[in-house]
Parts: C-alpha cells; structure tokens; sequence
C-alpha cells in the first residue's frame, strides 16, 4: 500500500483529477460560506426569518 503521488490515478488525467478535487472543494466552501451567511443573519435579526420558519 502506496502514497497517492506514487501511483497513477486510475486512468485518469491530471487535469481531469484537478477538476474533480477542484469541484468538491468548490462545494465545500460555498456551504462553508452559506452557513456563516445564516449563522450573521440569525446572530444579528435574533429569529429563524433567514431559514423561513
């Protein structure tokens, strides 16, 4: 049992795998982001307006 960098990635490109890290990373940040956009919002209006309850 290997590292990652010393094998190959399963037939995939290196751009193909920069995409696929690049998309999830993506994903994780803008929930990152959305969640702190709520927590402001409920911190600062002191209701549950923002989650539309």
């Amino acid at each position: 049992m290997g590292g990652f960098c010393l094998r190959t990635s399963g037939g995939i490109s290196r751009g193909e795998l920069c995409v696929f890290v690049g998309v999830l990373n993506a994903i994780r940040v803008l929930f990152g982001v959305f969640g702190m956009y709520v927590s402001v919002r409920l911190i600062l209006e002191g209701g549950y307006g923002v989650l539309g309850s």
